[in-house]
């Protein structure tokens, strides 16, 4: 990856950019959704048991 970069022009390497910034700022907001989720997974309490008090 990378070689085929040299024959490339200016604007074509600028769309490139702009894709690239483009799947960082997607890969990015899925990663705080993720670790969100977790938080809200792990913070909650676990479920309350019903027992039978005699």
């Amino acid at each position: 990856m990378g070689q085929d970069l040299s024959g490339m022009g200016v604007k074509e390497l600028q769309t490139l950019e702009n894709q690239l910034e483009i799947s960082l700022r997607c890969i990015r907001t899925k990663k705080v959704n993720m670790q969100n989720t977790c938080y809200i997974y792990t913070s909650q309490a676990p479920p309350k048991r019903l027992t039978e008090e005699h």
